[in-house]
């Protein structure tokens, strides 16, 4: 089956399964017709890309109806002195970092260790995960019954960490060549990676990257993202309407709060060579890491174990 075609049933099946009981019917109905039409007369990549924008606006619609009234007025964050020179960082491995890693991990975390300076990093598994965060009772009883997945319990657990003790999280398939948050563009108030759209239909924009966050501690804007992950768990939604659902709560925000428009607007572009380091895969993660020193010798980098063939780095 043609790539994109697979995509275009995927979104699909998501809205009828997720959204079609929370929204009129007659809307989906509408938007299938107009994918059929559509289909006499442009290719599938368009296709695709229509029934992912079609998708990300019916998500919007939904989130905004229910999660909007969270959406905090005034942004605040309890500024530290020196912070940024001895935040900690956060890297978080479920499956454990005493037995054996994916080469990739391995290589990424012992490339940290070297450049982290003065910076304490808190190796997060499911030992200690809940030593430093403590979910919501219905939350965590989800996650026990299997409702999200590992990886959404991560974006849960950032948002928690980084809007109490603030930090920097770091993927852990993120390759640091130097100091990790020296490398990421901040605000007075919160800082990411933003480079120029590489494709198109992105709910992000690439105007962030949750696998690299940085925030002072007390964060308002943290706080918000952790709040209404909880609470669409809290109603009863069994599983994430998105993969990339944190996305969509910073889109909600984006929208509705000016200040933190203007923090992301304002944010320079800063990470252009983000995945360039796809030219060197398949090769093995050492050699990788030397292409990176040679060609990138001033940059983070991070590498994507969930698509293999894409890579990152990061100015």
């Amino acid at each position: 089956m043609d790539p994109s075609l697979k995509k275009i049933l995927v979104y699909q099946r998501d809205i009828l399964r997720f959204v079609g009981k929370n929204i009129p019917y007659k809307l989906i109905l509408r938007m299938q017709w107009s994918i059929i039409k559509a289909m006499r007369f442009i290719s599938l990549p368009r296709i695709e890309y229509s029934c992912r924008v079609g998708k990300q606006r019916i998500i919007n619609d939904y989130l905004a109806e229910r999660y909007g009234d969270m959406v905090p007025q005034t942004l605040s964050f309890r500024d530290v002195e020196g912070f940024e020179d001895t935040c900690p960082i956060w890297v978080f491995w479920w499956q454990g970092w005493d037995g054996p890693l994916p080469p990739v991990v391995d290589m990424c975390r012992n490339q940290l260790k070297k450049v982290a300076g003065q910076h304490e990093i808190i190796w997060l598994d499911k030992r200690n995960t809940f030593d430093y965060v403590t979910l919501p009772a219905d939350v965590r009883q989800a996650f026990d019954r299997g409702d999200f997945t590992i990886t959404h319990l991560s974006d849960i657990v950032r948002t928690a960490l980084l809007a109490t003790h603030g930090g920097l999280w770091l993927d852990s398939t993120m390759l640091t060549l130097t100091d990790p948050v020296k490398a990421v563009t901040k605000t007075p108030m919160w800082g990411t990676i933003k480079i120029h759209p590489l494709t198109e239909g992105e709910i992000s924009g690439y105007r962030w990257g949750t696998f690299c966050l940085f925030s002072y501690p007390d964060n308002s804007v943290m706080k918000f993202f952790y709040d209404a992950m909880c609470r669409y768990i809290s109603d009863g939604h069994r599983m994430f309407l998105d993969y990339l659902l944190i996305d969509f709560f910073m889109e909600l925000l984006y929208r509705r709060n000016q200040e933190f428009r203007h923090i992301v607007d304002t944010l320079p572009y800063s990470h252009e060579n983000l995945h360039l380091l796809e030219e060197c895969l398949p090769l093995p993660p050492h050699i990788c890491l030397i292409f990176s020193k040679l060609r990138y010798s001033n940059l983070t980098a991070g590498l994507s174990l969930a698509q293999k063939r894409q890579c990152t780095i990061a100015c």
